[in-house]
């Protein structure tokens, strides 16, 4: 592999003692670390979201009519059962987000051992911190709406694993940093202008803060690193991105609970393991199709693999203005954020050590 590559073999502990490594840092990362500290947010502190925040959950959490497949059953299923179809739905996706959150923590820790650069190692550390927030978020989301998340589906714990143990660091960064962060990013934005509950727009939109700036950091660190690699390298990323694409395409569009729902009240049940085109989120399909974008945009989609995303390479003028409404969405939170931080100095510490501070102080 080229030495310049932020992939290339990491350093031994005793040569990360070395000048030549200390010295050698890249200022790649310098600007997404240095903003953490104006976007910080505290999932345990009620001055950044109150998970007390009360919504009655015999209502949808995501507009019904966001969920397609219900339109042939209207008037053979009750009104209560399709509400509460809706939010299992959406009870997946944020587990999913659980367990992706988590995997996004450990690939962190994973990179901060394995990339050559001293730079990189921070921003990986980093990133791990913010990381393990959204997890946290997440959890404390789940647990006022929906008591425990659901299990891990065993096709998405084989892949969180495979890449976990896996020798290839580039091919890690890949499928989680640009293809499970990328689809998770514009979930984050769906979610945050169309939940029905004032906590989970709250939540998505918190953690959208974070989410773009680590999105933008893989987009950039991939376009750097391609013409780095050998073409059997570079194919290599292509189908680890290919493959973690369609696992998400499976997860997220899976027709399970659907055909579940439909058994219950002997209804006819759809063949196939996803929804139909017809009947199908159509905020999922964009997120897809903006998710394939980025791919195709970073090189990662290649003669051998693109037929393969064919059904999702459609180009719809709406999905950039889905991405446009989500970079303003971003920032506007980040200058939310900037702003409540640069007045509260103190943010970092334990609200009983302010607490004492303050009483030490009177």
């Amino acid at each position: 592999m080229n030495p310049e590559s932020l992939f290339a073999p990491s350093p031994s502990l005793e040569d990360r003692l070395d000048i030549a490594y200390l010295t050698g840092r890249t200022s790649l990362f310098d600007h997404f670390v240095a903003s953490t500290q104006g976007r910080f947010w505290d999932p345990s502190d009620k001055q950044y979201i109150d998970f007390s925040t009360p919504f009655d959950m015999t209502q949808p959490l995501l507009p019904l009519e966001h969920f397609p497949e219900l339109n042939a059953l209207a008037g053979h299923v009750p009104d209560e059962e399709l509400i509460k179809y809706a939010n299992l739905q959406v009870h997946r996706m944020l587990s999913g987000f659980y367990y992706g959150e988590q995997a996004a923590f450990l690939t962190c820790l994973k990179e901060a051992d394995e990339l050559n650069d001293p730079g990189a190692v921070e921003y990986a550390i980093n990133q791990a911190r913010e990381e393990s927030r959204h997890q946290h978020g997440f959890q404390r989301y789940i647990q006022s709406r929906f008591v425990s998340p659901l299990p891990l589906s065993p096709p998405y714990r084989a892949t969180i694993m495979r890449l976990l143990n896996g020798d290839v660091p580039q091919n890690k960064f890949v499928g989680v940093q640009v293809v499970f962060e990328g689809l998770g990013l514009a979930t984050l934005g769906y979610a945050a202008r169309s939940a029905n509950d004032p906590l989970l727009r709250r939540l998505t939109r918190l953690i959208m803060a974070d989410e773009a700036q680590h999105h933008k950091a893989g987009r950039m660190l991939i376009k750097r690193e391609l013409p780095l690699m050998s073409p059997q390298d570079s194919e290599a990323m292509a189908e680890e991105a290919l493959a973690c694409f369609k696992l998400m395409e499976g997860l997220y569009l899976h027709a399970g609970p659907y055909q579940t729902l439909c058994a219950t009240y002997n209804l006819e049940q759809p063949e196939g393991l996803i929804l139909a085109e017809h009947s199908r989120n159509p905020f999922f399909e964009a997120i897809f199709r903006r998710n394939a974008k980025t791919l195709d945009d970073c090189g990662l989609i290649t003669v051998q693999t693109r037929a393969l995303y064919a059904p999702w390479l459609k180009v719809s003028a709406q999905d950039s203005v889905e991405d446009k409404k989500d970079e303003q969405l971003a920032a506007e939170i980040i200058a939310e954020l900037t702003l409540h931080n640069a007045g509260n100095p103190n943010r970092h510490l334990a609200p009983h050590t302010n607490a004492s501070k303050k009483q030490a102080l009177v």
